[in-house]
């Protein structure tokens, strides 16, 4: 139960194949384990509008300003191929980001991230994050880099 069917392939006569990503968030990946491949002569496109909101969510609490509090959105992987800038989605002004290397030592630090970590100036791996927004709980995660 649960599974979700992804459909990938190019089969037409053009050297393009323009991909509309089925998410809300442009920082959005996919990984998959399992492949198969079946044959099909035809094809029907149906679109299906679903709203933002589904039953079993809920809006965020309110903050002081009475402004809701929108969760972080925050990529997993960094690459100078794609997404070669680190964007943190819903970010709110002020958002301290320190990022670690495996070793632990301390190699990015922002009081006041922008979303301008480039991939550029990280060598290939894995690192650990620390994000602390202003009137948030600190959020702790890992961050790998591809080159």
């Amino acid at each position: 139960g649960g599974e979700l069917y992804f459909i990938v392939g190019n089969f037409k006569d053009a050297d393009q194949t323009t991909f509309d990503p089925p998410s809300p968030y442009a920082s959005t990946y996919y990984f998959f384990d399992d492949f198969s491949v079946w044959y099909c002569d035809s094809t029907t496109i149906t679109q299906i509008d679903i709203d933002p909101l589904l039953p079993h969510q809920h809006l965020p609490p309110d903050t002081a300003d009475g402004n809701p509090e929108l969760p972080l959105i925050i990529p997993s992987l960094l690459s100078v191929y794609s997404n070669s800038t680190w964007q943190i989605g819903n970010l709110p002004p002020i958002t301290e980001v320190m990022l670690y290397n495996a070793l632990g030592q301390l190699v990015y630090r922002s009081k006041n991230y922008m979303n301008e970590l480039s991939a550029d100036h990280l060598a290939a791996g894995m690192y650990f994050y620390e994000i602390t927004p202003p009137a948030s709980e600190m959020k702790k995660g890992k961050l790998v880099v591809i080159r």
